[in-house]
């Protein structure tokens, strides 16, 4: 979202709600201009639009960021994972993982020059990038994932709970430092102060 986006969406407000005399109106789209890019410039465009004209479609009053805000959850609600539904991709992300820590020993040349064991570690890299976001934040880096994936059925089973009760803190932390990118800098400055003390 840029502040042009914006700008374009108040027009579109004012020219279904009204309200404003022309000779006021430039200066007041241009200072809302401002506060609504600070609450919505960090979302996707795309996804702000489409919220913004379904809003616009129902809302009989004035709209507001929240609405969009309000809107733009229940899209992202509706078309996100469950916790279940996350488990299971992790489940599977996990038994490649295993595959991939039983191979890092294995010193056999490969066609591109490389060890099994070092294409094992880069597929290990590259399965924990293509994680969802959460997983990731779950895991914490590669050998959270390599930890995670030498589990056995039975302490998986108790990993899976863990993993229910987190995951939705962990998707509450991306939210809040996607929304608010100032206030995951100041926690981040922060604990390095704290590493460094």
């Amino acid at each position: 979202m840029n502040k042009q986006d914006i700008i374009k969406m108040l027009t579109v407000i004012e020219s279904l709600y009204g309200g404003k005399s022309t000779s006021e109106l430039k200066q007041y789209i241009q200072l809302q201009a401002n506060i609504w890019l600070e609450i919505l410039g960090g979302y996707d465009k795309e996804l702000v639009m489409k919220a913004f004209y379904d809003v616009c479609k129902t809302e009989k009053y004035r709209i507001t960021p929240a609405h969009i805000v309000e809107q733009i959850e229940k899209i992202e609600n509706a078309f996100g994972k469950s916790d279940q539904e996350l488990w299971a991709e992790f489940r599977r992300v996990l038994n490649k993982a295993n595959d991939c820590v039983y191979k890092l020993k294995f010193k056999m040349i490969e066609e591109n020059g490389k060890t099994q064991g070092e294409n094992a570690q880069l597929e290990l890299e590259r399965l924990y990038k293509g994680l969802p976001l959460p997983l990731q934040r779950y895991c914490g880096n590669v050998s959270g994932l390599k930890d995670l994936s030498q589990l056995d059925d039975e302490s998986l089973e108790f990993e899976k709970a863990r993993f229910l009760k987190d995951i939705g803190k962990k998707k509450a932390e991306i939210k809040i430092q996607q929304e608010c990118p100032q206030f995951a800098q100041l926690a981040e400055n922060a604990g390095k102060l704290l590493k460094d003390s």
